[in-house]
């Protein structure tokens, strides 16, 4: 079934035409994205003082049904003090620093009367072998909030959560340096080359650690990365979670993920549903230094709501 839906996507793909399940929405195929226009290098693209935005349509998987939400995903460039782990600005100038890439990641969608607004972000190292140094998580809905982070020691990861859940309380553990999921959007941005396939051992994303209230834990996954004319695709799966997500990527530089599906069960019927985000805006912009309220007009040319 899996290979008929690759083999059908990329027929249309081909074919220069729209396929309702492409990681596109509407008519943002690939020979209408702007930033493929040309090869370029990623330095020039990234070390440019503005961020990348793009905006999906999603349909999230949540208790016994899909719902629906947007996704933004901004990604840029910035110093970062790698002795505090945080974004440097100029007031250590002793400490150590490094150029990384940041993915912040915001997740808003409604459960039936309330909603959810999810936010991950990630910090990798753009010098190859592309270090994660760490990684954060904030989840708000009406019935409270949670916030995760994780760390880079040496070695090992340290995992702080702070939950409303009796059940999870404070948590503060070390575990093994393995594979995070949340860093392959940066890893795909970079240099999807070096993503490794076969199995490893990955800590699921925050995200969906904290919708299936999962332990603290790396489990089992295997990777496989699968190349197409336009659009390739990574995909994990995660047997013991009865999982399996596809993240997919335009091949040409700067590697623009255009979308991504991720199957699960749900968490109260256990049934196999799958969240999708398929891109419908972008934007290459210093966007902080569009604050005002005429700058509204931004956000309708981005399709986002307002929230």
């Amino acid at each position: 079934m899996k290979s008929f839906h690759l083999t059908l996507l990329t027929f249309f793909l081909l074919a220069g035409c729209t396929y309702i399940d492409t990681p596109f929405s509407k008519n943002k195929t690939p020979e209408k994205f702007e930033d493929q226009k040309e090869m370029i290098s990623l330095n020039d693209y990234w070390y440019q003082g503005e961020a990348q935005v793009l905006t999906y349509n999603l349909t999230q998987n949540r208790y016994d049904n899909t719902h629906p939400g947007e996704a933004v995903l901004i990604q840029v460039s910035e110093p970062f003090n790698t002795d505090m782990q945080v974004k440097s600005d100029g007031v250590n100038k002793e400490a150590n620093t490094a150029t990384v890439l940041k993915t912040n990641i915001i997740e808003r969608f409604t459960t039936g009367m309330y909603d959810y607004s999810m936010m991950t972000s990630v910090f990798t190292g753009v010098k190859d072998p592309f270090p994660t140094y760490k990684v954060t998580h904030s989840s708000q809905d009406w019935c409270g909030q949670s916030m995760a982070q994780l760390n880079k020691k040496e070695h090992t990861f340290r995992f702080q959560l702070h939950s409303y859940f009796e059940s999870e309380g404070d948590r503060d553990v070390l575990m093994p340096e393995v594979i995070l999921e949340d860093e392959l959007f940066n890893l795909i941005r970079m240099s999807p080359g070096k993503i490794v396939a076969g199995d490893v051992k990955m800590l699921p994303s925050m995200k969906v650690m904290r919708l299936l209230h999962l332990p603290l834990e790396p489990v089992e996954a295997s990777i496989d990365v699968e190349i197409t004319r336009d659009t390739s695709m990574v995909h994990i799966e995660m047997p013991t979670l009865k999982r399996n997500k596809t993240i997919y990527f335009l091949n040409q530089m700067p590697h623009t993920i255009t979308g991504w599906e991720d199957t699960y069960p749900s968490v109260f019927d256990h049934q196999l549903r799958t969240t999708k985000a398929y891109l419908k805006g972008w934007k290459k912009i210093d966007y902080w230094n569009y604050n005002k309220l005429n700058n509204m007009s931004i956000r309708e040319e981005l399709g986002l709501k307002l929230y």
